[in-house]
């Protein structure tokens, strides 16, 4: 096992770890948001500042970036309420362990997932710096693994 392979465990684990204490509704949730959030910025953006300019003036180009700001916080304060509401359901029906246990394989997922997107843009610099040997990178058992879902995410 590489160092690179105990990183990519280090990680990995982090991702286990915290997806355990949140939960998978809560990981869920935010990462649903993260994703919302980017959509409904740029499509509510226009609209807010035009909102924000009537109503205080200012620079259009600032306002749309402060609209953004709005949206983005807005979103993900929404969010993390409705995670909490229904973490509350779940614990009162008792699938409190099952939540945990399914924050941490997927906390695991969402980890591997941007390590692998970090491990394709590392190996597009790698390529030209030569950061890495070879030798390691073939001597890996995660680094071509992830980086091939990195390639997959970027590529589609």
């Amino acid at each position: 096992m590489q160092t690179i392979d105990i990183a990519i465990l280090i990680l990995l684990a982090f991702g286990a770890i915290r997806g355990f204490i949140k939960g998978f509704i809560f990981e869920v949730a935010m990462l649903g948001a993260l994703v919302l959030c980017y959509f409904l910025g740029f499509k509510m953006a226009a609209a807010v500042a035009e909102f924000l300019f009537k109503t205080f003036g200012g620079s259009p180009e600032t306002l749309r970036y402060v609209s953004f700001m709005l949206v983005w916080i807005g979103v993900s304060i929404g969010a993390w309420f409705l995670a909490k509401l229904f973490e509350g359901l779940v614990s009162i029906t008792a699938l409190g362990l099952f939540n945990k246990i399914a924050g941490a394989i997927f906390g695991v997922l969402k980890y591997a997932f941007l390590v692998g997107l970090f491990l394709y843009f590392f190996n597009k610099a790698d390529a030209k710096f030569k950061w890495l040997d070879t030798d390691k990178k073939a001597e890996s058992i995660f680094y071509y693994p992830l980086l091939k879902v990195g390639v997959l995410v970027i590529k589609h």
